[in-house]
């Protein structure tokens, strides 16, 4: 299928990326084929952009998304699962908020403000995502045998200034329902 494409048939906004990719896309956007993975639908609506534009969003991340993917803080926020030597463990909120857990976060807003930003408004909302797993089905779901309430999910934010942002907003305002406080 990617044979058939060139310069001149190519569409405009996938004009300059691989003719493999074209094909893919151009194949996801036809009539018989349904997309119905938030995943694959997002990396297809990143690929629609032109893809100069799509360079010159992207370039302003990129010394962000160095940070958040190297050194130390690329082994806490994605830890290696199969790592079996690695004694740390890994958890997520769904399983803090189970176990009526208590989670510490230092952000160390003060040494890098853009790194602390990005991974508590990160933070937040995934938190967001859970609550409203929570609030839909909750706490104990999938769990064998149990009754699945609501538990009060408190929040203590030192440095708040330093994380409010977008993500913070869903979660007070459609999180009360879980109970979060």
């Amino acid at each position: 299928m990617e044979g058939q494409y060139n310069d001149k048939n190519t569409p405009r906004n996938l004009q300059g990326r691989h003719k493999r990719v074209v094909a893919i896309v151009e194949y996801l956007q036809g009539p018989d084929v349904t997309v119905s993975d938030s995943v694959l639908e997002g990396l297809l609506s990143a690929v629609r952009y032109d893809k100069t534009y799509f360079d010159k969003i992207v370039a302003s991340l990129l010394p962000l998304l160095e940070k958040l993917t190297s050194g130390q803080i690329a082994e806490l926020l994605s830890p290696d699962y199969h790592d079996l030597e690695d004694e740390r463990p890994i958890f997520d909120w769904q399983q803090i908020v189970r176990k009526r857990g208590i989670v510490y976060i230092g952000l160390d807003a003060l040494s890098d403000f853009e790194v602390a930003q990005a991974v508590g408004n990160s933070m937040f909302a995934d938190l967001v995502s859970v609550a409203g797993h929570i609030y839909k089905h909750g706490v104990d779901d999938g769990m064998p045998g149990t009754a699945s309430g609501k538990v009060p999910i408190n929040l203590h934010c030192d440095e708040f200034n330093e994380l409010m942002g977008d993500e913070f907003i869903p979660l007070i305002n459609k999180a009360a329902a879980p109970a979060s406080r």
